[in-house]
């Protein structure tokens, strides 16, 4: 297995950087952080995402990858082991669920970040998302299996993104679904999630809520 230099550069509370981040702890790999501010994104950063946005894993200075789940496949494939299944048709199917779990985290801070006006049709579209998930679970630890992989890796930051509503508000939006809370609390209790998650997240993304006119936060 190849042993390169890794710099990932990110912003604060991305959830899809956060997938990265996931999988780079899962897998114990040591990388460099680099923070930038997505709204004054330096020229050196345009250059090297072609859609100007976060995560870019630069690889020994040189290469830069984009998109969170191709960083993340392609830290599964440099490392010892697998996050994936071994069977070809759940690998299959896990990266259709991950497709899956990339629109929730767009429904989930789509929701989040609704003023009043939008609050009830962005909520219509969120639980329709939740209850599909909630028929699929079954009674496996994780999302397909016993044991944490890259499907949970998907869903972890949509699951911090709702509690940190929860932390600061008290509204809880997975109450109606049973088996995802019982994920969600899981996979928030993971140490690779937890490491995600700096000791000014809650405050930081409540803070970029408010910005965008989140009814939730709203004076």
């Amino acid at each position: 297995m190849s042993n390169p230099s890794l710099e990932l550069i990110s912003f604060s509370v991305c959830p899809f950087v956060m997938r990265a981040r996931i999988i780079l702890g899962l897998k114990n790999v040591d990388y460099k952080m680099t923070l930038i501010d997505l709204s004054n994104k330096p020229e050196w950063f345009l250059k090297i995402s072609p859609l100007g946005k976060v995560p870019v894993l630069r690889v020994d200075d040189e290469v830069a990858v984009f998109e969170s789940q191709v960083i993340c496949e392609y830290i599964n494939e440099i490392t010892m082991g697998s996050v994936h299944s071994e069977d070809a048709l759940q690998r299959a199917h896990d990266r259709a669920w991950i497709e899956f779990a990339s629109q929730l985290t767009f429904a989930g801070f789509g929701h989040l970040t609704a003023d009043a006006e939008q609050q009830d049709a962005t909520k219509e579209n969120l639980d329709n998302l939740l209850q599909h998930v909630e028929n699929h679970l079954s009674d496996t630890r994780y999302f397909s299996s016993d044991n944490m992989q890259m499907i949970d890796a998907a869903f972890a930051p949509f699951f911090v993104q709702l509690d940190t509503l929860k932390k600061k508000t008290s509204l809880d939006l997975l109450a109606p679904y049973q088996k995802v809370s019982r994920l969600s609390e899981v996979l928030l209790s993971q140490d690779a999630v937890q490491a995600t998650i700096s000791d000014t997240f809650y405050d930081d993304l409540a803070a970029v809520l408010k910005a965008y006119g989140s009814a939730y936060f709203a004076e």
